[in-house]
């Protein structure tokens, strides 16, 4: 036998269970958020650095070259051995800054790998080029974060 009237409590435990179930659903939302916001940055940190050993690399082939011509100078009596010495400092430091950023390239793999819980043999070539994945997406905003994971993997 069932009472006819409880006084409002199955009324409202059924609006605190919807009200629970919304909560939830933007809790998960926001949980989503996150981690897509901390794959993007993991990845573009990854691409700036991978940017930087370019660079790095351009400055240390210009400071060899520049040490092998102050030596050819300072061998034919035309520099003081102070400039052969501060190139040869020049290229210390290009080597240093080299090793420098190969080891910030790793750091962000392994941070990046970390973030999206894949082992690190599967991120091999980043690229900051968007590459079109055939899908036909009618509102791209609709499903932007789903998108934004697919690109970076």
């Amino acid at each position: 036998m069932q009472p006819i009237f409880l006084g409002g409590k199955l009324i409202a435990a059924h609006k605190y269970s919807e009200n629970e179930s919304r909560v939830s659903q933007i809790e998960l939302k926001a949980v989503k958020d996150e981690v897509i916001n901390e794959t993007i940055s993991a990845y573009l940190k990854l691409i700036l650095v991978s940017e930087i050993i370019k660079i790095r690399s351009d400055a240390r082939a210009a400071a060899t070259l520049h040490n092998e011509k102050a030596g050819k100078l300072f061998s034919a009596g035309l520099i003081a051995n102070h400039n052969l010495m501060r190139a040869k400092v020049e290229l210390a430091e290009a080597e240093k800054n080299m090793k420098a950023a190969e080891n910030d390239y790793l750091i962000a793999k392994l941070l990046l790998t970390s973030v999206m819980g894949v082992d690190e043999s599967q991120i091999e070539n980043p690229t900051d080029s968007l590459v079109y994945l055939g899908r036909n997406i009618s509102n791209p905003l609709a499903k932007i974060s789903d998108t934004l994971i697919i690109l970076i993997l």
